[in-house]
Formats: C-alpha cells, structure tokens, sequence
C-alpha cells in the first residue's frame, strides 16, 4: 500500500475501509476486547472530527466540511486496523519485521515511480528543475518523496545486509539497486532546493542512525548493518560537503528562513509578531501564520471545521496570500480546524500510541521489530514532525499512510497471545457446535 500512497492516492482510501471493515468481522468472529485505550480513543476522535464537522457547517463555515474527514481519519485508524492486521500475519504467519520490509518497499517504489514519471532522470542528466518544481510535482511534495525513500532505504539496505534468510547473490543484487536509487535521488533532493526537505530528510537520517549504531553497539544488531550505516553516514556527509554551496544558498536566500525561525520561536514564547516582518519581501509564511493566530482567537475551543481550504482567500487582510488554500503549517491548521477541543483530543490519543509503543519496545518478545526497522519508523515520523512546521504535511496522502500504518504498528498485539484468544474461541465454538449435534 506504500506503492499505492503515492501512484494511486484513492486506493489507500480503499485499503482503510477495508481495514475497518476486517476489524469489525475480526472482532464479532473472534469476539476480541476493544477496549483498549488506543482503540477507545480513535472511536472517540473520530466521532469528534464528525461532530466538528456538524458543528462548523451549523456556524455557516466556508466550505463543505463532512468532504475533508477523510483527512483527519489516518491516525485514528491505525489502532482500529492493528486489530485486523494482527490476525492476519497471525494466520498467514507473517512477522513485523517482514511486514515493515514490505511497507518500507512500497514507499520506495511509489515515491521512485513518481518521480521517474516526472522527469527525474532528465533533472539528474541536465540540472536544475525549472520554476522550483519536478515536471507536474511542486518542489516540497517532490523532496518529501524523496526524503521518505532516503530513509526506508537506508533502513532496507541495512536490515538485508544482517539477514540470511535471502541467498547472497539476490541480496546483493537489491542492494546495489537500493544504493544506486538512494544516490540518485539524494542528488535530486540537492538540486530540488527544498529547504524543508534539507532539514526534515538530514533529521530523520541521523536520527535513524543513532538508533541503529546504538542498537549496534548494544549487541542487538549484527556488524554488517553498523559497517552499512555508518557508509551510508560517509555518502551523506561527502554529497553535503560537495553540493555545500547550493544547499547554503539556498537557506540563506534573502534572509527568510532566519525570520521565519525567529519569529516563530518568538510565538512560542508569547511574543507578538513583528510588523515589519509581516509586510517584509518573501514573509508570505509569517502572513499566514499571522491569519491562523487571528481565526484561532476567533474560535478558539472547536475552530472552524475539518475543510480550512477557503480560510485564508475569505479572512486574510495580505492580498499576497488570498490564493491559497493551505497555511503551510500543519500544526496551526489543525489548530484552526478543531481549536483547544480537538488539541486535547489528538494529544490525548498520541500519548496513548506512544505509552502503547514504549510499553511494547520494553517487553521481551520473540516478534519485537529489528532494530533497523525501528529505528526507520521513528525517522520518518521525526521527518514529518519537521515537515509540517512548514508544510501541512499530515493531510498529504503519503504522510498520511505512515502516520495510520505506525499507528497500527504501535498497537499491534503479541503473535503468541493473539494465538491463543483464536485457537481458544475456535475451541469453545467447537464444542458448542458438537453440543448442538448431540
């Protein structure tokens, strides 16, 4: 489904009903306990998301509001779809690790797809893309492909250097063509100029290996994979060094990422934004931020509805900003979707994934995820943390699959209990259907 995320957004859609369409069967077959906090507290989100929705429209909000659910559903479904996926790799004996390899491929293949189909290959052989984009890809969404593909890759590259369950010639062979499409589109992400992408995919590569080299030196891992993360450390740090110029350039191009920075960790500390940075050149990001704050005052316990898209061309006073449909801030615009209410709420239920994922990590179980696995999941979405300070990136597709598939990852159930809730109700059915013949 990581193919799909990105070549064929609308069939994730599919893949979620289907997710909670298996949970219910799973959960009247088997007669499994749902009350869990994780799963408790997606129900509740979403009936909030629903009501919201309900609530804005009454309010006369811009837009229709029940279209733009769907994009604040992923995270809550992941713990609703951990059930269903928990029972099929139960039956069809499929662990995490192999679960996660075959997430980690599909994302590499669509986010490779989509960037052939763009023209990447021409952008490598002749330079620059023109007008910041990547033939019908704008800059960011192409450098957050390949920031995503970086880090899987790395991860893959890793884990099937330690694994003997592939013959060598094989896995040698899909490693030099990880490598080959890690450096092809580690130079592409140089000459995209994206400077999100610069600091989201350079976070979530060290933090990856840090939990890989720790896991190393710890004795969870086994030395190929540290000899292959730190090369992959060597190739990073020597393509930064060589690209150095245009990747400096371009962060400090006209001075607005120190701005930009500056002003926002002023409103982190409650201090008001600075006129003359408003009305600034190129501080269209300040204008929206400044726009988010105003409509978050306005309404500030529900907000203004899950669809925000019309938001800033009806309220904002800068012309400069009226057509667009984002605030290019993930945060802020969730903020300004659901308000305090819908805050609480979602930090409640990412509390709950994170206890669930710690308490899983601490415990000594035979199907706990490979280190290099691990260490992938907690880059990526160390890589969409930073991504949506500047980009909304949660409502985008892709994102919006990792969040939902790490979500059910963190809630999965252990093989061997789930093993034995089945193998127990297929026993009492059993005996109740040879009561029955009797």
């Amino acid at each position: 489904m990581g193919l799909f995320a990105f070549v064929w957004p609308d069939m994730t859609d599919a893949a979620s009903i289907v997710l909670v369409a298996g949970t219910i069967y799973v959960a009247l077959r088997w007669r499994i306990n749902l009350q869990t906090p994780p799963f408790v507290l997606s129900c509740i989100w979403i009936a909030f998301i629903v009501f919201a929705a309900m609530y804005a429209t009454l309010e006369n909000s811009p837009g229709n509001q029940f279209r733009s659910l769907e994009k604040h559903l992923p995270i809550a479904l992941g713990p609703i779809g951990a059930i269903v996926l928990t029972v099929a790799c139960n039956r069809l004996r499929i662990n995490r690790d192999r679960l996660i390899v075959l997430f980690l491929s599909g994302l590499i293949a669509g986010a490779t797809l989509v960037l052939l189909c763009n023209g990447m290959l021409d952008v490598l052989a002749h330079g620059n893309p023109d007008a910041g984009a990547l033939g019908k890809l704008n800059r960011n969404y192409a450098a957050l492909a390949c920031g995503i593909s970086l880090i899987s890759i790395a991860a893959l590259v890793v884990f099937l250097s330690g694994s003997g369950r592939m013959r060598k010639r094989w896995r040698a062979s899909v490693i030099v063509i990880l490598v080959s499409i890690f450096l092809s589109e580690g130079i592409l992400l140089v000459m995209l100029e994206s400077r999100t992408g610069y600091a989201a995919t350079a976070l979530g590569l060290v933090v990856w290996c840090v939990l890989t080299l720790r896991a190393g030196a710890r004795g969870a891992s086994r030395s190929p994979g540290l000899i292959v993360a730190a090369a992959i450390v060597a190739i990073a740090t020597f393509g930064v060094a060589y690209y150095f110029s245009l990747i400096s350039n371009r962060i400090s191009a006209d001075g607005s990422t120190a701005v930009y920075l500056r002003e926002l960790a002023g409103l982190v500390q409650g201090h008001a934004m600075d006129s003359a940075s408003l009305s600034a050149a190129g501080s269209e990001r300040l204008q929206l931020i400044a726009v988010a704050l105003d409509l978050i005052h306005q309404r500030p316990w529900l907000g203004w509805g899950p669809n925000a898209s019309q938001l800033v061309a009806l309220f904002s006073p800068y012309p400069g900003i009226r057509n667009l449909n984002q605030f290019h801030n993930g945060y802020l615009e969730f903020l300004v979707s659901f308000g305090a209410g819908g805050g609480v709420l979602i930090a409640a239920l990412i509390g709950v994934l994170i206890w669930s994922a710690f308490r899983r990590g601490r415990s000594v179980q035979p199907d706990n995820i490979a280190p290099p696995l691990f260490a992938a999941m907690i880059g990526l979405m160390a890589y969409i943390l930073v991504t949506n300070v500047t980009e909304s990136a949660i409502f985008v597709k892709p994102v919006g699959f990792i969040c939902m598939f790490v979500a059910a990852l963190a809630c999965m159930r252990d093989r061997a209990a789930t093993a034995d809730v089945i193998e127990g109700r297929l026993t009492a059915q059993g005996q109740d259907e040879s009561h029955i013949l009797r």
